[in-house]
């Protein structure tokens, strides 16, 4: 399957038979479904979100090949019925929703960058985190937990900015899939999500270009044929230009900069009529320095440096798919991702009286994985198909490289360095099996086996993890859904808010350790309404977690230190919910409805005396409201508003006066601050609204649109951070709130 005017392959349609029962496929990234049918005569109809309906009526006496072409969906279907999928055949992947990429590109945005990521956050049962971050909080998870895959390959970081920004490029991505719960057993090594990203493979039949200029950053994309109607690519490049602009400002003594950049291509190919081969590259940088000069311009003396801090991923990804027959499609990948995080300083002082001194530093953390996988999908009958994979990963963690070196100038002394880098080479290594079973009277029962194996040195973990999840029609268009999975996960990520930003740590499971595991079940209810035009959903969830790890109570850090393994702690976890959605999906008017009520607790040893607390983004109520109307094809308009309950925090409770017992030369007391229990306390509630009007105007050979966004349209001041401070002097302690 295709878009008729570009030619690129349509991922995660819905193609079924219609009739009294329930005979459906869904395309892969490939574009390839298989359907067994028995009747000569049958109508085929295809749903996809991002995508206009289509019916096709075919006689068929063999096996045949079909190439379905469709064309976008408009916002704007007027009058028009909206034909979908059974309800059943639709919505048997319980807690999962398909984003239209279109719909992230008119939705408000942090100054007017188009973000996937905080799309996703407007759903039910995720939350961002601190206000105006990019991070996925998803029942109760943490960022660690979610599985962010990238045409198949994990990436550790999908931010910039220090997670304002995602690295995801609206306009190079194809399709996204988005899994709460009920995880096919083809996804492991994370606890709580999955986030599938598709790269768009680029126009087979003409070449297209598109730019943007933010008020941040600007982009390119470029696509086109390679060979017409047979090999293809796209390349989309952005920087921000934040750097440039405010360093003619800056007094020549004290300068500060933050840039970032990415890099996304994609390459395809059609081989043969059965043969599809694709590659894959995507890299990004980002960079905060700084340049001091403490001598004010006094010729005696220099005391001069360079602050740098900065993250980096990388990724490749090759991919062929074969066609080995009308019922079996294969599928091998093979790839590599890296991540890494520096901190580095150097200073020089001199004087005349004292002579100089040399010194820097460079602390890097690092983690590179190199993936195999072969899968392959296999149409059994009419009613039953399978999917059966291999998958291996190997990898490099990083996570204590320093060095430091410290040289006097003005004598022959050797510089005394300090260097240390300790590498953790780890095996991950998965088999699994997946089952979907359409009955003849409408029930929809998938079953997935997941087997896992992990190997560190002398160190090694098993784990079976089965997946289940079935749908029952109750109503010609309402299902009763559920499921239940298991999850276990290898890696785990220090994360450390002690410093003005945050600075995270990913390691491998140890003696000490473990690996993290959870079971998550769900039960829901979805109804589709007046012509399928809304849907209604809700669903229940209770997910429970243990091995998860944290810093010791008092133990922050601003980086995370080299002896690691000592300052951990792990505990477990529970979270629990009920998500209401409502959806309008079809008319000039679209958006949703979504609240949440939710808990999320945690039990460490050596976190608030044993005892459970909130977690740290336990948000009890969450609602949120997205509205999008089409004026014409010229005005689009466009407002989201959220509304949470405030999240936990440890506060102070009052404060006392001890006596410096060191001090022999005066009596003196210090004054100390006294906090209540562990996330005890409660920030007040945010919301926020948000606005985007979109004017687009077609011009000869091309399209123009303006894009007019406000941020937070009245002003309400949210807490990002809060802290409590107490100067030298001052009492009483004071609350600081960052909004």
């Amino acid at each position: 399957m295709e878009v008729e005017a570009t030619g690129i392959r349509v991922v995660g349609a819905h193609v079924f038979v219609e009739g009294p029962s329930i005979r459906g496929a869904v395309t892969n990234q490939d574009g390839y479904f298989s359907l067994v049918i028995n009747s000569e005569q049958v109508t085929l109809a295809i749903s996809h979100v991002s995508y206009a309906p289509r019916r096709i009526g075919l006689k068929v006496t063999r096996d045949t090949t079909l190439l379905v072409k469709v064309l976008p969906a408009t916002v704007n279907l007027g009058s028009i019925e909206v034909q979908g999928a059974p309800i059943a055949e639709e919505s048997a992947r319980i807690s999962t929703h398909r984003i239209p990429v279109a719909l992230s590109e008119v939705l408000p945005a942090l100054a007017g960058e188009v973000d996937i990521q905080k799309t996703l956050q407007l759903m039910p049962g995720v939350q961002g985190g601190a206000e105006g971050l990019a991070g996925l909080y998803v029942r109760g998870g943490r960022p660690d937990q979610n599985l962010i895959l990238l045409d198949g390959m994990p990436l550790y970081n999908p931010s910039h900015g220090f997670g304002f920004f995602s690295v995801f490029h609206p306009a190079v991505v194809k399709d996204v899939e988005f899994i709460k719960g009920g995880f096919p057993a083809r996804y492991g090594g994370r606890l709580s999500s999955v986030v599938n990203v598709s790269m768009r493979e680029g126009s087979t039949q003409s070449f297209r270009g598109q730019g943007t200029i933010g008020l941040l950053a600007s982009n390119l994309v470029l696509e086109g044929p390679l060979v017409k109607d047979r090999a293809s690519i796209t390349f989309a490049a952005r920087r921000t230009y934040l750097d440039v602009l405010i360093w003619p400002f800056q007094s020549p003594e004290s300068r500060f900069g933050f840039r970032f950049y990415d890099i996304s291509a994609k390459a395809q190919m059609r081989v043969s009529k059965k043969d599809n081969v694709s590659l894959t590259l995507h890299g990004g940088q980002d960079k905060l320095f700084s340049k001091y000069d403490n001598a004010h311009g006094d010729p005696r003396y220099t005391d001069e440096g360079r602050i740098d801090f900065g993250w980096a991923n990388r990724m490749g990804a090759l991919r062929w798919g074969h066609i080995l027959n009308t019922r079996i499609y294969l599928t091998a990948t093979a790839g590599v991702v890296q991540y890494e995080r520096e901190s580095a300083f150097a200073r020089e002082m001199s004087s005349l009286e004292a002579g100089g001194i040399q010194s820097d530093g460079l602390r890097r953390t690092s983690n590179q994985d190199y993936l195999g996988r072969l899968e392959v999908d296999y149409v059994v009958g009419s009613l039953l198909s399978m999917r059966l994979g291999l998958e291996g990963i190997q990898h490099k963690f990083n996570p204590s490289r320093a060095a430091s070196a410290y040289m006097r100038t003005d004598s022959l002394e050797a510089a005394q360095t300090i260097e240390r880098d300790d590498t953790i080479t780890a095996d991950t290594y998965a088999a699994y099996l997946e089952s979907s079973w359409s009955m003849r009277s409408g029930i929809s029962l998938d079953i997935g086996l997941r087997a896992s194996a992990y190997q560190s040195g002398t160190l090694s973990y098993r784990d079976l993890a089965p997946r289940l999840s079935v749908s029952v029609p109750v109503a010609q268009d309402m299902a009763a859904n559920a499921s239940w999975a298991r999850t276990n996960q290898f890696v785990h990520q220090l994360l450390s808010t002690a410093a003005a930003f945050p600075t995270e740590l990913w390691i491998p499971s140890l003696e000490d350790v473990h690996s993290q595991q959870g079971h998550q079940m769900a039960v829901g209810l979805v109804r589709r309404m007046f012509g399928h035009r809304y849907t209604v959903s809700i669903e229940a969830f209770d997910k429970r977690m243990r091995g998860l790890i944290a810093y010791r109570e008092n133990e922050e850090y601003a980086t995370p230190p080299i002896d690691w393994p000592s300052v951990v702690t792990t505990g477990r976890g529970r979270a629990w919910g009920t998500e209401f959605l409502l959806r309008k999906e079809a008319g000039a008017t679209k958006g949703w409805f979504a609240y949440t009520y939710s808990r999320a607790t945690r039990w460490f040893s050596d976190i608030g005396g044993g005892e459970p607390f909130p977690d740290e983004y336990d948000r009890r109520h969450d609602v949120t409201l997205v509205f999008t109307h089409e004026f014409n094809p010229r005005v689009h308009l466009a407002a989201t508003w959220v509304l949470g309950s405030g999240y936990p925090a440890t506060l102070p409770i009052g404060e006392y006066a001890a006596p410096t017992l060191f001090d022999t030369r005066r009596e003196s007391t210090k004054v100390l601050v006294e906090y209540g229990s562990f996330n005890g306390a409660r920030l007040p509630p945010t919301h926020r609204l948000d606005v985007n009007m979109r004017l687009h105007k077609q011009l000869k050979r091309s399209k123009r649109t303006w894009a007019f966004g406000v941020y937070n349209a009245y002003n309400r001041r949210n807490p990002s951070y809060v802290f409590p401070k107490m100067d030298d002097g001052e009492r009483p302690v004071r609350i600081v709130r960052i909004s």
